[in-house]
């Protein structure tokens, strides 16, 4: 498990935190807002007060789920004990390692299986 361990750290990977961040998307965000959707759909050819307040249920759900991807890609929690990550391994910033969070109270390295992508300037 210590392959790749900076100093004395363990490093495992965190083979579950792709499917709790899917599983998350898709119970808070992606379903929210299909039926915000549906509903708009439904009153477009209605018009009024109904149609408005489907229409501002879906930006609702638009900005909140923009808001719950932004938190969740700036906080991570540590697997063994819970304790809050905000920000990534300073030794793994490059253009396609992955994305890591040192948990200081564990004493390891949790590899996130994310690889960091090329910035726009590059």
């Amino acid at each position: 498990m210590a392959e790749k361990a900076l100093g004395n750290r363990e490093y495992r990977k965190d083979l579950a935190y792709g499917k709790r961040h899917a599983i998350g998307t898709i119970i808070f965000f992606a379903i929210p807002l299909v039926i915000a959707f549906c509903f708009a759909f439904r009153y477009i050819f209605v018009g009024g007060p109904a149609l408005w307040t489907a229409i501002a249920a879906f930006v609702g759900c638009v900005v909140f789920g923009c808001a719950l991807e932004w938190y969740r890609v700036h906080n991570y929690y540590c697997p063994a004990c819970g304790q809050r990550i905000t920000e990534p391994t300073l030794e793994q910033v490059g253009v396609g390692t992955p994305r890591c969070y040192y948990c200081p109270t564990c004493n390891i390295e949790w590899d996130t299986g994310i690889r960091v992508p090329p910035s726009d300037t590059d």
